[in-house]
């Protein structure tokens, strides 16, 4: 009986053992597979983020060269503005044009042209000239190359705005 119940309790180790080896195979092939799903839902995941920042530093990239190039054009519109004005006040003092204004002299006769006697030759003179006055016209000039610099800062600032709102 002693060899019987050896027997028994040796074929129950064997048992054991085999049921438990085969178990942690099992258990191990199973986490293999786990583990290789997991690592190629992991390496899919890292693709897809790899390609959304490639996208991302892409649309950067074109945007950072469409505002360099706006900003070109800025530039360039603002020299050219400046360049016209510079130019029109400088031929304004070389005499080459004149600014005239749209008022009108009185007349030199007619009532109340003896009491002007003494201011009739100036205005006749204002008259005849037809323009503004040097620093006058300079000013108006240099007021008007001014607006069209805010002009153009406009213009570009709506670029800007329509760039970025993607229009």
């Amino acid at each position: 009986m002693i060899r019987a119940a050896a027997a028994i309790i040796g074929a129950l180790m064997v048992f054991a053992a085999l049921f438990f080896g085969g178990v942690k195979v099992g258990t191990n092939g199973t986490n293999s597979a786990w583990q290789a799903k997991y690592n190629a839902d992991l390496a899919n995941a890292n693709k897809r983020t790899a390609d959304a920042e490639k996208r991302e530093r892409d649309k950067e990239d074109q945007h950072a060269d469409d505002m360099a190039a706006l900003d070109a054009k800025h530039t360039k519109e603002l020299a050219d503005a400046k360049t016209i004005s510079d130019r029109t006040i400088a031929d304004l003092r070389a005499g080459s044009i004149r600014v005239r204004d749209r008022l009108t002299c009185p007349a030199a006769s007619g009532p109340g042209t003896a009491s002007q006697a003494g201011t009739g030759a100036s205005m006749g003179d204002a008259a005849a000239r037809g323009g503004l006055q040097a620093a006058d016209a300079e000013l108006v000039l240099r007021i008007a190359g001014e607006a069209d610099e805010v002009a153009v800062q406009l213009a570009a600032c709506q670029a800007i705005v329509r760039m970025d709102r993607g229009q």
